[in-house]
């Protein structure tokens, strides 16, 4: 578990701010991992998510701010 400063110096992510990346996994499987710096940014995640397009394909990125707002991240 991480968070805090923490938190952010691993995912760039910080205060009022949430992250969706999506993972390659073994057999061609995906994760994808929703959360936010405090669980209000979590929550926001989370309806992003579920009502804004979202591509959830391996190596995907979203940083973002509010449930309507996020900006894809390029590697």
């Amino acid at each position: 578990k991480t968070c805090g400063a923490d938190w952010t110096a691993s995912t760039g992510v910080g205060l009022d701010q949430y992250l969706i990346q999506t993972f390659d996994r073994t057999s061609g499987k995906v994760a994808t991992l929703v959360a936010g710096f405090n669980v209000d940014d979590t929550t926001n995640a989370a309806k992003f998510l579920t009502t804004q397009s979202v591509d959830t394909s391996a190596g995907k990125k979203y940083i973002g701010t509010t449930a309507i707002s996020a900006t894809m991240q390029t590697a």
